[in-house]
């Protein structure tokens, strides 16, 4: 499709959500920005190293990284460690640089509501991460940030390359104690929802690694979605997707980890900070499979 053709479209169907839209018309997420490009979408470096610190001034925020199975969503700080780690205030991620392509500062106006965020994508047009302002984020912080990272050439269009074919995250058989059935996920949620079990559930994708570190409490079944919706924090799964989940004897633990039909890591969830009750809930999931 043409950048025409994607405003045509999109105005025709302003209301479906961003991923839906672009899945549904077979180009890259990346693609339907790039066609908006202007005054309220442009393109900013995506490098980590240069926009991270940057949005370290947003002040409270809202990391969002997902892959085709998994959404987290985590208000924080962005608290740079180094050039591909934030820690501290609620927000962790474990960045792969090369991944982070292309980036886009977006504002979007409702009669409502003025929404700001900050998208970054892989060189297929694949999100990787986004960060969107809450109401207690720094707005000038934004227009500092969209003013030093503004790239000199704003194309319509980009250059993505075709979308890399998933390369297995093959387990170690060795540290393989249990095959889990898909419901074991929710199982495990609930659970540890009932019990104050801490956790850490890191949902990764090629670009990033997300992971929080706490409790959960409100657990929300849709259909073949399960869904953490905490005030802080949000977890969105298909269970659909997950063809193999494994309890594992990481280096650092007992984990369960999640893989999508290609062998492709979905999710993992392990011990959080306070590790007490953990092995016992890990260790006494009962869907496992015949």
């Amino acid at each position: 499709m043409t950048p025409a053709e994607i405003r045509t479209a999109r105005a025709a169907n302003h209301r479906a959500r961003a991923r839906d839209f672009t899945d549904a018309h077979g180009i890259p997420e990346a693609a339907l920005l790039a066609a908006h490009v202007g005054p309220d979408t442009v393109h900013v470096a995506a490098a980590p190293d240069r926009l991270i610190p940057l949005a370290a001034a947003l002040g409270e925020a809202l990391a969002l990284t997902r892959n085709d199975s998994a959404v987290q969503e985590r208000q924080g700080r962005y608290c740079p460690h180094d050039p591909v780690t934030v820690t501290g205030d609620g927000i962790e991620l474990h960045i792969r640089p090369a991944q982070w392509v292309h980036a886009f500062a977006v504002t979007e106006r409702t009669a409502k509501s003025v929404k700001r965020s900050v998208q970054i994508f892989d060189a297929a047009g694949d999100a990787v991460h986004k960060i969107h302002l809450t109401d207690d984020s720094d707005v000038a912080a934004f227009a500092d940030l969209v003013a030093a990272l503004r790239l000199p050439d704003q194309p319509e269009a980009l250059p993505f390359v075709p979308r890399a074919t998933p390369i297995p995250d093959a387990p170690d058989p060795a540290r393989t104690l249990r095959r889990l059935s898909p419901a074991a996920m929710t199982e495990l949620l609930e659970r540890a929802a009932a019990g104050g079990v801490s956790l850490a559930i890191r949902v990764t994708n090629p670009g990033c690694a997300q992971v929080f570190r706490g409790t959960v409490a409100r657990i929300l079944p849709a259909g073949y979605w399960i869904n953490v919706m905490d005030p802080r924090f949000n977890l969105h799964l298909r269970t659909d997707h997950l063809a193999t989940v494994l309890l594992t004897q990481a280096p650092d633990g007992l984990t369960v980890d999640a893989f999508g039909p290609t062998g492709e890591a979905i999710l993992s969830v392990g011990a959080g900070p306070d590790a007490s009750g953990w092995d016992a809930l890990a260790r006494g999931l009962t869907a496992e499979t015949t």
